[in-house]
């Protein structure tokens, strides 16, 4: 839920109701989420946790949700992960796939979608650096919810369910941490089941964009400029809502001076947009 300022993460989803990790917008969610998420060209993105640069304990270090472990236990984590990578367009998993691994993104963007059986398919989010994505199915030992797909060229870690599985039998804090980290999922889930629920599509652009703003660090700052590693139609998936509807939304928040576009991205004017993320009325 939205109170003033968003949560670092995951911009509202269309379809909250799947409340799974593939789903639910982890990565830099509520927990960090981007992507959830969030995904500007952020610190994170300017600096990718690229597994051929960085060690497994600095990649892991950097999230937020594991910030709570003892620094042997943190090694221990980063002792079970393994590089892997993909190149843009290709598969990472489908769909009632086994679900054999959770997979922490380094570097690149991941789609996260579903199909209906006539074919048309919906995005549930985008998971970009310092998203996890999968665990649900790891932990559980179900199948995959949705469809992940590489939108670029994308390098992660990831750890086996049996790694997994013997890091939380031995480790207890380890598996409170993961704990933690779902419950923050499952609230993220109920924010944006809220968002789309209850608050016009200018407030939800407004959120997106002030998510995106706050992974700038705009909490100090009354205007910032973010660039937005999406199209107009990945935000209208993202938002719940088509995309000439959200072209016509983008030039509502100029007209009200809420955002300026120059050459490459916007000028967010934080404080217009929070008036417009908090309004009761539409926009």
């Amino acid at each position: 839920m939205f109170h003033g300022k968003p949560s670092p993460a995951n911009p509202v989803g269309q379809n909250v109701a799947h409340v799974t990790a593939e789903a639910a917008g982890i990565g830099r969610t509520a927990s960090q989420q981007p992507s959830s998420v969030a995904y500007s060209r952020s610190a994170a993105a300017r600096n990718p946790l690229r597994p051929a640069s960085l060690n497994s304990v600095e990649v892991l270090r950097r999230q937020e949700w594991l910030k709570t472990l003892e620094p042997d236990d943190l090694g221990a984590v980063a002792r079970y992960c393994r590089p892997r990578s993909w190149k843009a367009s290709a598969v990472i998993f489908q769909r009632d796939d086994d679900g054999h691994e959770v997979i922490l993104v380094c570097s690149g963007r991941v789609r996260l979608s579903v199909a209906s059986a006539d074919g048309r398919e919906l995005s549930l989010r985008f998971a970009g650096p310092g998203a996890w994505l999968g665990e649900i199915a790891v932990l559980c030992g179900t199948k995959r919810t949705a469809d992940a797909t590489a939108s670029t060229d994308v390098e992660a870690l990831i750890i086996s369910r049996r790694d997994l599985d013997k890091l939380m039998d031995e480790r207890p804090s380890i598996a409170k941490a993961i704990a933690r980290h779902l419950c923050d999922l499952l609230r993220a889930t109920t924010g944006r089941l809220e968002a789309v629920v209850f608050h016009s599509l200018g407030a939800r652009l407004a959120r997106f964009l002030l998510e995106l703003a706050e992974l700038e660090g705009a909490s100090t700052e009354k205007e910032i400029h973010i660039e937005i590693p999406y199209s107009r139609a990945e935000i209208a998936g993202l938002i719940g809502a088509s995309r000439p509807k959200v072209s016509a939304a983008f030039s509502r928040l100029e007209k009200m001076r809420a955002i300026r576009r120059i050459s490459r991205g916007y000028i967010c004017n934080i404080e217009g947009l929070r008036d417009v993320a908090e309004a009761q009325d539409g926009v």
